[in-house]
Formats: structure tokens, C-alpha cells, sequence
């Protein structure tokens, strides 16, 4: 397990992953919907818990928001 932390301004993201899928996943995707609703780049994506291709590609937009490589991986 690993954390990761993204932040500029008052945005932090901070995420424990395992593996692609369960609650880590999950509340990734519940603080990108967070962040989306201020921010249109972001994509509003459904919290499922499973890192598919609408998480990569809302991970990308923050990463690229935030001047970080828009890899789409939640990265440590």
C-alpha cells in the first residue's frame, strides 16, 4: 500500500491504493467528483470503486490541471 499526494492551493489529493478496484478506488473517484464540480476539466465520473478508463481519463485532467504529467495513473 502506498499513499500519494497531489496538491496546489488549497487542493490536495490523497489516495491509499491496492489494486484497480474497491474503496481506495472508490474514494479516489469520490475526490475527483468533489474537484469536478468546481472545475469543469474535470469529468464528473461515477464513485463505482473500479478504475476503468473514465477514472484514468479524470485522473489525467487533474494532473494536468495541477502541471503534473497526465499519465491517467494515480502514481506514486
Amino acid at each position: 500500500m502506498a499513499e500519494t499526494c497531489y496538491g496546489k492551493g488549497t487542493v490536495i489529493l490523497v489516495v491509499e491504493i491496492n489494486n484497480n478496484i474497491g474503496t481506495p478506488i472508490r474514494n479516489l473517484q469520490n475526490m475527483l467528483r468533489v474537484i469536478s464540480q468546481n472545475d469543469s476539466t474535470i469529468n464528473l465520473i461515477i464513485a463505482d470503486g473500479i478504475f476503468g478508463t473514465e477514472t484514468k481519463n479524470a485522473v489525467a485532467s487533474f494532473q494536468k490541471l495541477y502541471d503534473l504529467s497526465p499519465t491517467g495513473e494515480a502514481d506514486f
